[in-house]
């Protein structure tokens, strides 16, 4: 990991409001992002060609409702949003530029929004739907047809909180073989080919069932990141675990970023499989959080501090603040300028890091 050199960071994009990444599309030169509006609850859903600047707008939402994801195979975004009392899945693509009401959920489902999954092949897309329990929903966007999954989570295993089975959300791995679907307070490996399911067992803390706050999938798809934690529904997130698991073999390893207990905000892998950073708030300095970054050797467990001396992210949703380009090359994040004097982002920035590896 020392050979890897990291350029100091140059700004991209800026925006008096907040700032979000989504991720890379699969071109590796494009960003998918959402701009707020000031002083309001309206986003803007947007792509950044990070070579020639340019941004193209694709939708525009009330209220941050999960990422939007990206569907190459219409060259579109679905996403989530909240327009009254309602929430629904909408698709928008630039030709036509037009909008399509997949499904309408009553209610305050909000875990619709954050349950979006598109298989790597970026035509089906994977959600759920308080109607439908613990079964999500597939919807074909070529054929333009919506079928149900074969699981339902509440078959696996009696919830103690029964809502935990309405929010489980579904990470499909980069070679489509499985999903990892994570559930207060469990998590399930789903091979949808052979239809197999298997549950891990994360352990506890304190005894509490630890379990993932959020899951990333390694390009080979051998290895599952995982931010984990431990607490009672209810309960305040204290603290937080980088925890790496070999998919192959099932062995877990708990890997620890500082001598201090620090609060991991995201993840992302670099093109190797072997490698990822983390982003983690270490301090808080006048009420600001300080974010850095964090070089994780998931096979040995090593770390080292990114750009030490200077801190990232903060005032975004966390899972949404950074990600590593499909070439290894190039990391965006969020780099915002706070005022000194309080915890408040005067401006929000993306920022870009080359990532280089000396022979």
């Amino acid at each position: 990991m020392d050979k890897y050199e990291f350029s100091e960071p140059r700004v991209v994009l800026t925006n008096t409001a907040g700032i979000d990444i989504a991720g890379w599309l699969p071109d590796g030169n494009r960003l998918l992002i959402t701009r707020s509006y000031p002083k309001s609850y309206r986003e803007r859903i947007e792509t950044l060609d990070i070579r020639s600047g340019e941004v193209q707008v694709y939708a525009e939402r009330d209220h941050h409702n999960g990422k939007p994801v990206w569907l190459s195979a219409i060259q579109g975004v679905a996403y989530s949003t909240i327009p009254g009392q309602q929430v629904e899945l909408r698709i928008n693509r630039l030709h036509p530029s037009e909008t399509e009401i997949i499904v309408i959920s009553e209610g305050n489902n909000i875990a619709l929004g954050f349950s979006l999954a598109v298989e790597p092949g970026g035509r089906h897309l994977m959600y759920l739907v308080d109607r439908s329990g613990g079964r999500p929903q597939i919807w074909d966007s070529v054929g333009r047809a919506t079928q149900a999954a074969f699981f339902d989570v509440t078959e696996w295993r009696e919830f103690p909180y029964p809502d935990s089975a309405k929010n489980a959300l579904p990470r499909w791995s980069p070679n489509g073989a499985q999903l990892a679907v994570f559930a207060y307070p469990t998590l399930f490996l789903v091979e949808p080919g052979p239809n197999r399911v298997c549950e891990v067992n994360l352990g506890s803390k304190s005894g509490v069932p630890r379990f993932a706050l959020d899951s990333h999938w390694s390009p080979n798809a051998r290895y599952l990141a995982m931010i984990a934690t431990a607490r009672l529904p209810g309960e305040l997130v204290r603290f937080t675990d980088l925890v790496v698991m070999d998919i192959h073999t099932g062995a877990s390893r708990q890997i620890q970023l500082a001598a201090k207990q620090v609060y991991i905000t995201d993840l992302s892998w670099d093109s190797s499989s072997r490698y990822l950073i983390a982003l983690a708030q270490v301090e808080v300095i006048q009420e600001r959080p300080v974010e850095r970054l964090f070089l994780v050797d998931t096979v040995i467990g090593n770390v080292r501090p990114m750009l030490p001396e200077r801190a990232f992210g903060g005032g975004s949703i966390e899972g949404e603040q950074m990600a590593w380009s499909p070439n290894g090359q190039i990391i965006a994040l969020k780099c915002p300028v706070w005022l000194e004097t309080e915890p408040t982002i005067t401006e929000d920035r993306v920022c870009l890091i080359s990532a280089k590896v000396r022979p």
